[in-house]
């Protein structure tokens, strides 16, 4: 699939943030993977960095993301919790895809490399 702009992939990933249960566990995973350390052990958020959780998600998506990790999936009240909160990190999660070369750009329009 091909994209001529970053906004309609964000736009496609937003959606899917809110519906797809696969995709919002993947997202959650990589969110958290970009917490620093210490915000990872405390579930906060302590740096204006511009990565990982805002401030208001970030003890419970953190919780997820730590919960995923331990081989699990989230219950159907964690679900319905995340399908609200994760549309917002589709700009984050487009950005990292593209800094790790998941989304490239190819004769003028995006596509998806090894997927996001």
């Amino acid at each position: 699939m091909k994209f001529t702009s970053r906004n309609q992939i964000i736009e496609l990933l937003k959606t899917q943030l809110a519906t797809n249960q696969a995709q919002i566990e993947k997202g959650i995973l990589r969110i958290y993977e970009y917490q620093t350390k210490d915000e990872q052990s405390s579930k906060d958020t302590r740096y204006y960095n511009l990565v990982g959780f805002r401030a208001c998600d970030a003890r419970i998506l953190s919780s997820f993301a730590q919960y995923l990790l331990k081989g699990f999936h989230l219950s159907e009240k964690q679900m319905a919790i995340a399908k609200k909160k994760m549309p917002v990190y589709a700009r984050q999660l487009v950005k990292q895809s593209i800094e790790k070369g998941l989304i490239v750009k190819a004769s003028g329009s995006y596509v998806f490399s090894k997927g996001v």
